[in-house]
């Protein structure tokens, strides 16, 4: 993760958020690289983070170590918002950034009281709040409703902005709810189709439109 100092339009993306700056060393702006973990479930989290730009998967674990995968920041939104309004600076989730993921991190410790007085900062909690509720409620009608084709085509759209897969293939049939095998049959049958191409240890998409032909919209 690389830090750096805040320029002009940082500050103006705060203020779309009623957030206003007086001194710009209490705030700085973080870059993660694709693959690099921003939160880890279950630890501290030091900052409030507003996403400036990219796009990073979310998901949190269950006691048997499988993962589920749950939404994604993109170009927008706060993370954080979660453990702010709870009082619990613990991390709920675990967020990898699938591209360079930059954020403006403001401390907790310095920002937290301040922020839950801010009747503008709290109106867009608020929505965001409700709409990632919204969100994970489709998302878990509509995991429970399609078959195992049509949710692995929708999860390859979400996590490859640039066409590639290189997640570890048992952490896809975890994150998607299917059996490995499963998981290697939709593939074959997907690169016979030439939707995809096997590329090393991992897989190219070769025809998008006909893969979003086949997912769900979220």
């Amino acid at each position: 993760m690389k830090k750096e100092k805040v320029q002009l339009r940082h500050i103006e993306k705060l203020l779309t958020y009623g957030i206003t700056i007086e001194d710009e060393s209490e705030i700085r702006l973080f870059t993660y690289k694709k693959g690099e973990e921003v939160l880890r479930e279950g630890f501290p989290m030091a900052y409030l983070l507003v996403v400036v730009a990219g796009k990073a998967k979310v998901y949190a674990s269950a006691a048997n170590g499988r993962d589920l995968l749950l939404s994604y920041y993109v170009a927008d939104g706060i993370v954080g918002d979660v453990e702010l309004m709870s009082d619990q600076y613990i991390a709920s989730t675990t967020m990898i950034a699938l591209t360079d993921f930059v954020c403006i991190a403001l401390p907790f410790k310095s920002w937290s009281e301040r922020l839950k007085t801010n009747v503008t900062f709290l109106n867009h909690i608020g929505r965001e709040l409700a709409a990632k509720l919204i969100r994970c409620s489709n998302k878990g009608v509509a995991t429970a409703l399609h078959d195992g084709e049509k949710r692995l085509c929708t999860y390859l759209l979400q996590v490859t902005p640039d066409d590639r897969l290189d997640e570890t293939l048992t952490n896809v049939a975890s994150a998607i709810g299917m059996s490995y095998r499963h998981l290697l049959r939709i593939l074959k049958v997907l690169c016979e189709e030439k939707i995809l191409q096997k590329e090393g240890k991992g897989y190219r998409i070769m025809n998008r439109h006909a893969l979003e032909s086949k997912g769900f919209v979220e």
